[in-house]
């Protein structure tokens, strides 16, 4: 009798398995990764579910330290997909920072004039790629509804642009025009020819899977 509980027990403790918990490569990844979608010009918005599913895009294509088959158990996906909201929402408040800071505030909150801003450039090397058209909205809504007013604006980008994704871009490139005119002395060349490789890498990414979630969804409907 002792001997079959005593085997009972290994079997009960060899098919335990630990609940899992999201690894702090995988959050670093997560925080990596959602500036650059933060800033990629596939995205439809910066808030909201769609800036997470972008993210969760990302997370399923390279996997990280992921154990395979993971996003099949809905309660452990849950704790990637909470680790996918929670970065980009520290990436929105870091660049809002940022971009208030460019502007060179006084005590009272006083823009200092625009030749003293931070040009372009520096911000660039603080928030990593170009900030484009935020800091313009910035200085129009500097309240909570700054990241809302964001999203305005890149939907009146792509609306105006009718999905054409040269249109798209072209109208990010003269909102960085705009910005080089506006703020801070132009020390710096900037070669639009010259694509940075991470960037570029998670552009990539998000068309493959955008392009992968809408073959499926007409696939499923065709089965329906």
């Amino acid at each position: 009798m002792g001997g079959d509980d005593s085997d009972s027990e290994e079997g009960a403790g060899a098919a335990f398995t630990p609940s899992y918990k999201v690894s702090a490569d995988l959050n670093t990844n997560v925080a990596k990764y959602a500036i650059a979608i933060l800033l990629s010009s596939n995205i439809t918005t910066y808030k909201g579910d769609a800036m997470t599913d972008a993210l969760m895009v990302v997370v399923k294509k390279l996997r990280f330290d992921l154990p395979p088959g993971l996003e099949n158990i809905p309660t452990d996906w849950a704790k990637v997909v909470g680790a996918g909201k929670y970065a980009p929402t520290q990436r929105r408040s870091k660049v809002k920072k940022v971009v208030r800071a460019s502007l060179k505030p006084n005590e009272d909150g006083v823009y200092a004039p625009s030749v003293e801003h931070q040009n372009i450039y520096d911000l660039a090397q603080v928030v990593i790629k170009d900030t484009q058209c935020e800091r313009n909205v910035y200085m129009k809504h500097p309240g909570n509804n700054f990241w809302d007013k964001l999203d305005d604006r890149l939907s009146q980008i792509r609306n105006a642009a009718k999905g054409d994704k040269k249109k798209i871009v072209r109208a990010f490139r003269q909102a960085l025009t705009d910005d080089q005119n506006k703020h801070g002395a132009k020390t710096y060349v900037l070669d639009e020819n010259v694509v940075d490789t991470f960037q570029q890498e998670v552009d990539d990414l998000l068309a493959i899977g955008f392009a992968d979630a809408v073959t499926s969804a007409q696939a499923q409907g065709s089965n329906a």
